[in-house]
């Protein structure tokens, strides 16, 4: 098969959509399950962000498996526990059965990023990496898009229980499907050509000998550990950390706010969510195409001018008293915001060894991810105590414009990179 690169690329889509689309239920299921179990904000908040330590975790020491040993099918397992694991939460009363559940959704999850970055270090042309990247979490943002009217929909018909169900059997059919399609690297597909497989394993020995990386496939332990040296590992980390703050603030909070704060229906909030949800899938695929085509492959000029415009907008969004600006500010966030962290991703595939790509990639998402933990739940201890979002909203705004600068502080490396990648004559452009 020709360019079956991006069929696996497609494969990596699917399975961010599957991701988000399973998590926006929660989201909008969140204002009738505050009812029925008298929840208040904060510990709803707590529900929401509950997934989050255990995605952490698992970002953590999933990318060092997957780095060692056969992704796929650590994945396909995950994505089993997670789709049961949305089952059970419509069996359980408690708010510490509920924490548990959700728990559990994001321990299994954590291994997702960290499996879509190896298979794109090791399928996809340097050249091909930010559009890649972008791709699959650009999915995950369509996922959110669609998933919140639908959720909204059947939430009003069957109650939030039925929805749950059928977001379980829907993950099982994907892994049907998964399974008779990714494979770990292109030597292992049937169905890859003899000329796609030499250009990939010869593009990529190239740019290992131009970034003067160690030969191998596997990573070893001593390998690791000096990657927890290195200082731009921490950069990019924070870097995301404070870009992933506000994607997650709107992505757990946004149909809880027009429900909570404007007096929208769940059905409302959940369609006026999709649509900062589809701008930030716009804003990821924008961003990485300006950055394969226009920039070269540079990440870092878009990261800072993306992360520099979107917060001013999220306060216009929170102050607007009309209706149409507030979703409209709000929608152009999204997109700033989402190019942004699209292209924190290829970042670890890029600054470091091809065999550590999954590692770096899992403790920058890891990092990242105590944003996600915190933002909820501030945001609702906040609501709880101020009733309003204005403040929450500010306090990560703020983060997310300081992390704008950060990001300059990686420029000059991966200028550098850059340059040697040029100096060995570049890389062949994809055939797609």
């Amino acid at each position: 098969m020709k360019n079956l690169r991006w069929v696996m690329v497609i494969g990596v889509c699917l399975i961010g959509f599957l991701a988000y689309i399973d998590r926006v239920n929660l989201s909008v299921a969140a204002a009738p399950i505050m009812k029925e179990y008298n929840f208040s904000a904060t510990q709803m908040g707590l529900i929401l962000g509950a997934m989050f330590p255990g995605y952490l975790i698992f970002n953590v020491i999933g990318g060092a498996i997957m780095d060692r040993f056969a992704p796929t099918k650590f994945l396909m397992f995950a994505i089993a526990v997670w789709s049961l694991s949305t089952a059970w939460f419509t069996q359980i009363t408690s708010f510490g059965l509920f924490y548990l559940s959700r728990f559990i959704f994001g321990s299994a999850e954590g291994f997702m990023p960290v499996y879509n970055t190896k298979i794109i270090s090791n399928w996809m042309l340097p050249n091909e990496r930010g559009r890649s990247q972008a791709s699959w979490i650009a999915a995950t943002l369509i996922g959110m898009a669609i998933g919140a009217p639908v959720s909204g929909l059947m939430i009003k018909a069957y109650g939030w229980r039925t929805l749950f169900y059928i977001f379980t059997a829907f993950g099982f059919v994907i892994i049907a499907v998964l399974l008779t399609v990714m494979k770990d690297s292109p030597k292992e597909h049937r169905r890859i050509s003899r000329e796609e497989l030499e250009m990939i394993e010869s593009t990529l020995e190239k740019e290992r000998l131009n970034k003067a990386h160690t030969a191998g496939e596997v990573a070893t332990r001593a390998e690791i550990f000096g990657l927890l040296k290195d200082p731009y590992l921490w950069l990019i980390s924070i870097g995301y950390f404070t870009a992933i703050s506000m994607w997650w603030a709107n992505l757990t909070w946004l149909p809880g706010y027009l429900v909570s704060e404007k007096g929208f229906t769940v059905l409302k909030s959940g369609y006026l969510s999709a649509f900062p949800f589809l701008m930030g899938a716009i804003g990821l695929m924008c961003g990485g195409f300006i950055t394969d085509h226009f920039l070269k492959g540079r990440r870092i000029p878009l990261i800072f001018l993306f992360q520099l415009l979107s917060p001013p907008l999220v306060m216009v969004a929170i102050g607007s008293s009309n209706n149409a600006i507030m979703v409209t500010a709000f929608a152009i966030s999204m997109f700033f915001t989402c190019g942004a962290v699209g292209q924190w991703w290829p970042l670890p595939m890029e600054l470091f060894s091809r065999k550590l790509s999954a590692t770096a990639g899992g403790i920058m998402s890891g990092i990242g991810t105590v944003g996600a933990i915190i933002a909820p739940v501030m945001l609702g201890y906040v609501f709880d105590a101020t009733k309003s979002f204005y403040w929450g909203f500010g306090i990560i705004a703020l983060v997310t414009f300081v992390g704008s600068f950060i990001s300059l502080a990686i420029s000059g490396h991966e200028k550098m990179l850059q340059q040697k990648n040029a100096e060995g004559k570049g890389f062949p452009q994809s055939a797609a």
